[in-house]
């Protein structure tokens, strides 16, 4: 290859050069449009953060920072990032709808009228449909304080309205589970997204009921199929199953887990939205969550390390999707259901479940705030009470220490004389089944019982060690005091 050297004028090497670089310019690939390009040249070119550029790469400035000026990077910093958020957030609608993930209203009315839904939904407001899909609302206020603001995550949001199109269009019902350890926000953002549901429903001029936590929102089975008894026939109700540790997949024989189960898979014309709360998703019969789970919410904590509390609010969220495939914005391409389906059947099987669900097959890492869907007093009046319960019969409740206490004490058939063609050696098998269960699949609660049974047997003893300190000496001529903590 050869170079040739040339001699020439000043202002034609000048120009030379800026067409080199212009062409240059051109070659360098975006997959921004140029009128991002241009709105992100307008935000830098702002004084402020043009300023603040500048002067962060000034040692000598950040050797004498002062006070002032420290509080004017943060200004530009804060400008800077809503405007670039707001930006990004854009383009992210824009790619949303550019890849085809839009609904077209006309279509949708076509259907509407073939599949003749006006006696069904006079109400179907698809303007107001068509307003909600295009651009979600930031956060909705809650009906019992205009004040608190549930925060929405827009892909989530549309994906709800999706589940809802589908229910009115095609007779499904939508199946929502929230997992996570305890204490991870799972009630709370529960009661978010019923909240949304019915907030959605009722924007859209499906429903006309109220929103009361006492005809949503229960913690047993017994309680959750009385619901679905009293909404039989009357579509998009929405229940909830706030800690649905009965739905243990070693206790599907039981009488209310069957129909549970039965339900699930032969009611689906009934167009329920049901929502359940459990620690692991493992704990559900495969085949089921396989078949009849939408949507799965993963709650995460995560450590303060400067308070060693921790911080709620981060949860990842899953889809097992109806269609062939789902637009997965945690890995920017789309996963099939095969895929999706496969990886989760392991992940179950396996038991993999107890470190996980796995990252490969997630659709988006998303954030949601601490206002909970309806009066956080009433849920604790209604139902915390009754979580610290477990139910073994109707009308019979143990509290939590008391069946730790069983539990510690192992009771086999063999301690009971209970032999195996006795009519009481099943009975007591389920009881005891139920017992380890409900402990193992809550190690946190175990040990949190251990340390509270440690401190009380300390407390007792060092109370006993008082009792004899202060006990007066015996004479000897004296009768022999009974110690009453003798067995006789």
């Amino acid at each position: 290859m050869s170079i040739e050297i040339l001699d020439l004028p000043k202002k034609e090497l000048v120009g030379r050069l800026k067409e080199l670089y212009k062409n240059y310019d051109n070659e360098i690939e975006t997959d921004l449009p140029k009128t991002t390009i241009n709105s992100v040249t307008n935000i830098l070119s702002t004084r402020e953060i043009k300023d603040m550029i500048l002067n962060i790469q000034d040692q000598e400035y950040i050797r004498h920072l002062s006070y002032t000026a420290l509080a004017e990077i943060e200004d530009a910093s804060r400008i800077l990032f809503e405007n670039i958020k707001n930006l990004k957030r854009q383009v992210e609608i824009d790619t949303f709808f550019k890849d085809g993930y839009n609904i077209n209203i006309s279509k949708l009315k076509k259907e509407y009228r073939i599949k003749g839904l006006r006696k069904q939904h006079p109400k179907l407001d698809f303007l107001r449909i068509k307003d909600l899909y295009v651009k979600p609302p930031r956060s909705i206020p809650t009906y019992y304080d205009e004040t608190k603001n549930i925060l929405i995550d827009e892909f989530v949001f549309r994906k709800y309205m999706v589940a809802i199109i589908q229910m009115i269009f095609n007779h499904m019902d939508f199946v929502v589970c929230n997992i996570g350890d305890e204490g991870s926000g799972k009630s709370c953002k529960c009661t978010q997204d019923m909240y949304i549901v019915w907030w959605i429903m009722k924007e859209i001029g499906l429903i006309d009921y109220e929103f009361k936590l006492e005809e949503m929102f229960v913690n047993t089975l017994q309680k959750f199929s009385e619901l679905e008894d009293k909404y039989y026939g009357k579509p998009f109700r929405i229940v909830g199953l706030d800690e649905g540790n009965e739905l243990n997949r070693q206790d599907w024989k039981e009488d209310q887990v069957k129909l549970f189960w039965q339900r699930l898979r032969r009611e689906r014309h009934e167009r329920r939205i049901k929502f359940i709360n459990i620690p692991v998703l493992g704990e559900m019969i495969i085949n089921i969550v396989l078949s009849r789970i939408n949507f799965i919410f993963d709650m995460k904590n995560k450590n303060r390390s400067e308070t060693g509390t921790l911080y709620k609010g981060e949860y990842n969220f899953y889809i097992i999707p109806r269609g062939d495939k789902v637009y997965s914005p945690y890995h920017k391409r789309e996963l099939t259901k095969e895929e999706i389906k496969n990886k989760l059947y392991t992940n179950l099987k396996d038991k993999e479940y107890l470190k996980g669900l796995p990252a490969d097959i997630r659709i988006k890492t998303c954030l949601c705030n601490g206002i909970w869907g309806y009066k956080q007093e009433e849920y604790e009046k209604q139902l915390k009470e009754t979580n610290k319960a477990y139910t073994v019969k109707q009308g019979i409740r143990f509290r939590l220490i008391e069946l730790y206490a069983v539990y510690k004490a192992k009771p086999t058939h063999a301690k009971h004389n209970i032999e195996k063609s006795s009519s009481l050696y099943s009975p007591f098998e389920t009881f005891m089944r139920k017992l380890n269960g409900f402990w193992k699949n809550d190690p946190e609660l175990y040990i949190k019982y251990e340390q509270i049974n440690k401190h009380k047997q300390e407390e007792k003893d060092r109370n006993a060690r008082a009792k004899r300190k202060d006990k007066p000496t015996k004479r000897k001529s004296a009768a022999p005091i009974l110690d009453t903590t003798t067995t006789l």
